[in-house]
């Protein structure tokens, strides 16, 4: 891995920290939405019966509202697998792990955040890579006046000995 700023404990714990308050959050949020679908689904379903006396009308809106519910949890599952993922990869990326490529085949927004982290990385790691070029360039340009300098001090000495014979 490329050279990258270290990270403190602390650093550490407060993103790991964020990280799991996110995660929480998100994973809270979807399985609050299929919740609430369920619910609202199973009494639209025990409305319609009480409105109609339709057994086979309430059956029929529980069956969609499971099948719905169901849907929602997949997807569900998906976004917030996908979120994982594109966690660890920063989390990667946090620690200066610039090497390995970020892929996804998702084409909606998760994709694309995939995508732009990608981007991210490359981008960091193509200055991290031109600063430590400039480093060694500077560094290389520094041992070289060193070495002139002390060259001219050589010299000085030879044509202060020089000038000490001709006295």
């Amino acid at each position: 891995p490329l050279h990258c700023p270290t990270r403190s404990l602390t650093d550490d714990y407060d993103s790991q920290y964020m990280i799991d308050r996110i995660n929480s959050s998100l994973r809270l949020k979807l399985v609050g939405f299929a919740g609430v679908v369920m619910i609202s689904g199973s009494s639209v379903a025990v409305g319609s019966y009480a409105a109609v006396g339709s057994l086979q009308l309430m059956l029929v809106t529980l069956g969609a509202t499971v099948l719905t519910a169901g849907v929602i949890g997949v997807v569900s599952y998906r976004i917030a697998e996908a979120i994982d993922r594109l966690v660890t990869e920063m989390e990667a990326i946090a620690d200066g792990e610039l090497d390995r490529e970020i892929g996804s085949e998702r084409s909606d927004e998760v994709g694309q955040m995939f995508r732009t982290l990608d981007t991210t990385r490359e981008r960091l790691q193509t200055r991290i890579e031109e600063s430590e070029k400039q480093r060694a360039y500077a560094e290389k340009r520094q041992t070289e006046a060193r070495e002139a300098e002390q060259r001219a001090e050589n010299a000085r000495a030879e044509l202060d000995e020089l000038l000490a014979e001709l006295d």
